[in-house]
């Protein structure tokens, strides 16, 4: 695939950035998931296992037992997919997202080679190169997201690209993790959680232990 970010994969995977904008109506592209496996039902443990299918390298994660699911997958030609968990009756959520479709070959390295150090806080210089192809059309854009942390660290073994910061409209806060799903880092999947407050730092314990939770799964 060429580098060229005009492709009909790059413009239908911003319907998914699109979800993540402050005042974006998440309902108009999602449903929820009906499956006999995922009931919540009275007397379930706290935590349980959540099977994430077809979203590799994740194969799965604790998320609260009364937490919603809902799981959206891209119609007309758009390989995206997300798997999200909610609390009831609040404005937070834990997303899943595979974008469907690959950086430039360019912008891949970069990825790398911030990745391939050891855990550390990235300097100014490391996050002025995660542009909006590592980062997506709606974090990596400095007017509509104000980019407050970044750092590398290991989630059971594998390291990842944790970031932190506010929408400039909206309210709401953000954490995410940027994670390559191969050897060319080229292809990228992000776990986040965002949400307004005082919802954000309620819930933002039980995310940050789903997060730490993941499950990934084996390569061939």
């Amino acid at each position: 695939m060429t580098d060229n970010m005009n492709s009909p994969y790059h413009y239908v995977a911003q319907i998914q950035d699109l979800k993540r904008m402050p005042d974006f109506q998440k309902d108009i592209f999602m449903f929820p998931q009906l499956n006999a496996d995922d009931s919540r039902r009275a007397g379930m443990s706290p935590l349980q296992n959540e099977k994430i299918d077809d979203m590799e390298p994740i194969s799965k994660m604790q998320v609260p037992s009364e937490w919603n699911k809902e799981v959206n997958e891209g119609n007309f030609g758009d390989m995206s997919k997300t798997v999200s968990f909610s609390p009831p009756d609040a404005d937070t959520e834990l997303s899943v997202y595979d974008r469907g479709y690959p950086i430039a070959k360019s912008e891949g390295e970069k990825f790398r080679a911030v990745l391939e150090k050891d855990p550390h806080v990235l300097d100014p210089h490391e996050i002025s190169t995660l542009n909006e192809q590592v980062l997506g059309t709606t974090v990596g854009d400095r007017s509509a997201f104000d980019l407050k942390h970044a750092e590398t660290k290991i989630i059971n073994g594998k390291k990842v690209l944790t970031v932190e910061g506010d929408w400039k409209e909206g309210g709401k806060k953000f954490y995410g993790c940027f994670i390559p799903k191969d050897e060319n880092f080229r292809d990228i999947q992000e776990v986040f959680y965002e949400g307004t407050e005082p919802h954000f730092s309620k819930f933002r314990p039980k995310a940050d232990k789903a997060i730490s939770s993941i499950h990934w799964k084996k390569s061939e």
